[in-house]
């Protein structure tokens, strides 16, 4: 743990004095405290490993973060999104004296905003580091990157304990859950994203080991219901939705535990679900699915062409579900991976390019990932779940983080368990599979 916090202090000293920002240097400490209190809970001992993913995840930050204003004269995606928002909303909560998310939910210009809990987080970033000369964007593009590792660490620490495999193969799990393209750069950005999957994956975390423990101390279920209502009220304001997941999470791993799901309790698993949907019905939850699927899919026909145009445009059911699940696994389009020439050229080519390598590793990976339906146990249900809850509402790329961390427990599960000549077979039909995924979208677009 030593290594980790000596070398995270000095990148923080060294961010802090380019960008003449003491706030780095705090928010940092922040975020590098929870990851050595991750690894303490946890016992992973991979030190130097997580100092290297540290060091990488910083310097693609440091990319971004001056590719943007090279190319937009702003720090921040295209010029200024999301990410430009949330601090300008977060710095107007200030200046009105807000404290709490409940107080400006009336707000006029904050009443619709879809996530206030995460302005409440940039803002309190904001009054803490006030004192010592304000708030640098860097600063939580920092913290973000060590939810990132903090992530990482939780899907190590699962896949370890859940999976009879060498301490080799268990840093592979570290490195695939840190520096997956689409998610660090996804990461890298003052985007709610990481943070959310980070809660979810610790309700996850904490049930599935709860639930498969023989002994209880008194204390324990009171424990771990209270750390969910805290996580519950947090993730409920940064994106309501969340709260869907968590109750999802929670039953699916109370109802299997250590089983696997067959015809026995495939019966109980169909009328809970039954339940669920009537309980989600009566809340307004299905009218509110329906309602963002709606307006994004206006937003994806009226942005998107081709391929996407295609899908978007076919009703959500019967079938419409499954063809953006089955688009979702290979989702963003990999096209850009053709300008890989150029990709130096401009930053969002940059990027483009290189979210599309993570996304052909992805599909590469894909068989692995259909073999669990041979083991349908807790994390492959909670995989569909997550998948369904994206595809089926609002398809944005950023959003796919949510599935990143099962989707490589369950691939590597069965990666490493494979023999060498099936993982070559499987290379070789994926290839073929690739190029004629690729020569039927450029004949559709």
């Amino acid at each position: 743990m030593a290594l980790y916090v000596i070398v995270n202090l000095m990148v923080l000293i060294f961010l802090s004095l380019v960008f003449t920002s003491p706030s780095i240097l705090i928010v940092g400490t922040l975020g590098m405290i929870l990851v050595c209190y991750l690894i303490y809970k946890t016992k992973l001992k991979f030190k130097w490993v997580l100092s290297i993913i540290f060091i990488i995840a910083i310097m693609v930050m440091l990319i971004a973060y001056w590719g943007y204003i090279h190319q937009y004269g702003m720090p921040y995606y295209s010029g200024g999104s999301d990410d430009l928002d949330f601090e300008i909303y977060s710095q107007y909560i200030i200046e009105k004296g807000y404290l709490l998310p409940n107080q400006y939910a009336k707000d006029p210009l904050l009443r619709f905003h879809n996530s206030k809990g995460f302005l409440w987080v940039i803002s309190s970033i904001m009054r803490l580091v006030e004192p010592f000369g304000g708030y640098h964007t860097i600063a939580f593009r920092v913290l973000n990157v060590n939810l990132l590792i903090g992530l990482g660490i939780l899907t190590t620490s699962y896949f370890k304990q859940n999976y009879n495999f060498s301490n080799q193969k268990n840093a592979i799990i570290l490195v695939a859950s840190t520096l997956f393209p689409n998610a660090l750069y996804i990461s890298v950005h003052v985007f709610r994203d990481t943070l959310i999957i980070f809660l979810l994956f610790a309700v996850f975390y904490m049930w599935s080991e709860f639930v498969k423990r023989e002994k209880y101390t008194f204390i324990s279920p009171f424990k771990i219901i209270i750390i969910t209502l805290i996580i519950s009220y947090i993730s409920y304001w940064i994106r309501n939705q969340s709260l869907i997941f968590i109750v999802a999470i929670i039953l699916i791993n109370i109802i299997l535990n250590k089983r696997t799901l067959n015809l026995k309790n495939f019966g109980f698993f169909v009328l809970l679900l039954v339940i669920f949907i009537i309980v989600a019905a009566k809340f307004g939850v299905l009218e509110m699915i329906v309602a963002i699927n709606e307006r994004y899919t206006v937003h994806k026909l009226e942005a998107g062409d081709g391929l996407s145009n295609v899908i978007f445009k076919i009703p959500l059911f019967p079938f419409g579900v499954f063809i953006r699940f089955m688009y979702g696994l290979i989702f963003p389009i990999p096209i850009p991976i053709l300008n890989t020439a150029n990709m130096f050229s401009n930053i969002k080519m940059f990027f483009d390019v290189t979210v599309s390598y993570g996304t052909i590793i992805q599909i590469f990976l894909l068989p692995y990932l259909f073999k669990n339906f041979k083991k349908i146990d807790n994390v492959f249900i909670v995989f569909i779940v997550f998948m369904l809850g994206v595809v089926i509402t609002t398809f944005t790329f950023r959003h796919f983080i949510m599935l990143y961390p099962i989707m490589i427990i369950l691939i590597f599960r069965q990666f490493f368990i494979t023999g060498k000549k099936d993982r070559i077979m499987l290379f070789i039909i994926m290839s073929s599979f690739i190029v004629l995924l690729a020569s039927i979208y450029l004949i559709i677009k």
